[in-house]
């Protein structure tokens, strides 16, 4: 469900590093994993989410900003 919400507000959360990013607009680009797209606030977090997505998504990792 919250796929479905999310996908219509401008605003994601970057999965690295929790920052609110415009999802018109994110400046560290957006990744695709596993049929989700995540948007970043920059390309730091977008590179280190690309080498564990799973540990980002599972709450064990997560950089403070």
């Amino acid at each position: 469900m919250l796929k479905i919400i999310g996908s219509f507000l401008p605003k994601m959360t970057d999965p690295v590093c929790n920052m609110n990013v415009n999802r018109f607009d994110a400046n560290g680009g957006v990744y695709v994993f596993e049929s989700t797209k995540y948007y970043f606030c920059g390309t730091g977090c977008n590179k280190a989410f690309q080498k564990e997505p799973k540990e980002y998504l599972l709450g064990n990792k997560k950089i403070e900003m």
